[in-house]
């Protein structure tokens, strides 16, 4: 039996196999140590962690929460695996960087965050590392969970359209490598099948891009009459209140470690292209 925690989210919505149990903030709290009786008498065979706190400006604004779920919760979970002695999975980002290295990050490089929740997410990996039996996938530009879960940049993308912009503006100078929730999770299922060696993963789509240019793709895809401009990250800076929290300009991941064990995953536009027909 398989424990997935935060199963509810984007990420945990392409979950559908046999023995699993799915669970989500009310059935099983990561930063209660209460709930982890509940799954304690329970036989397990591996635990997928997804339970987090992702949303940048809430993570800068309640940093003391963003560690108590992603790093502490990290910890509580971590505890029912080490009990057990079975599998845990962790997913990582590339948020984690500080975005100044010119090429795709490896997972070699050296973390160095620049706001809380990089900083409670790095501290999430360091903590998972201390067990022998993790995976730690890395994502970067998570997409997937359709237009009821998705709060990322393709959502973003689909209203500003829908609501009947005419001009789209697509940040130029931030790259990073877009990760189809779906296929990632075919990888943690893959990873636990296959028993491939425990350690650390980048997992994301192959190549990377702008976010300008996932814009420019969504558009083209959907066939939708948008005029696309691009613009460098301080074109918001005067306009937009609503996200003063400090990002990385590189969160491209390079695959290769992913792709030498047979586990590659599949262009990104690609998967876009997919993804966008469950907009559908």
């Amino acid at each position: 039996m398989i424990l997935v925690t935060g199963a509810n989210g984007m990420v945990g919505s392409y979950i559908n196999w046999k023995d699993t149990i799915k669970t989500d903030k009310d059935t099983f709290d990561v930063t209660n140590k209460n709930h982890l009786f509940i799954y304690k008498q329970i036989p397990l065979t591996a635990i997928v962690h997804l339970a987090a706190e992702t949303d940048l400006e809430f993570c800068e604004r309640e940093p003391q929460r963003a560690f108590e779920v992603n790093t502490f919760g990290t910890y509580n979970v971590l505890q029912l695996a080490m009990e057990k002695d079975i599998p845990f999975v962790y997913i990582s980002t590339a948020g984690i960087f500080d975005g100044k290295k010119p090429i795709a990050y490896t997972e070699t490089d050296i973390p160095n965050p620049i706001n809380v929740y990089g900083a409670s997410k790095w501290c999430g990996d360091l903590v998972v590392k201390t067990y022998p039996k993790h995976y730690i996938f890395r994502a970067s530009w998570m997409m997937g969970g359709g237009p009821e879960k998705d709060k990322k940049f393709v959502s973003k993308i689909m209203n500003k359209v829908k609501q009947g912009e005419k001009i789209i503006y697509g940040i130029g100078d931030i790259l990073g490598s877009p990760t189809y929730a779906k296929d990632l999770i075919d990888r943690v299922k893959m990873a636990l099948d296959l028993k491939i060696p425990y350690g650390l993963y980048n997992s994301a789509n192959s190549g990377w891009t702008s976010r300008f240019g996932v814009a420019k793709k969504i558009v083209e895809i959907m066939g939708y009459d948008v005029k696309m401009e691009v613009v460098s990250s301080n074109f918001f800076k005067a306009t937009d209140d609503k996200h003063p929290c400090p990002r990385s300009h590189n969160e491209m991941l390079d695959i290769a470690k992913l792709e030498n064990i047979g586990l590659g995953m599949r262009p990104w536009k690609d998967a876009l292209e997919e993804y966008l027909q469950e907009w559908k």
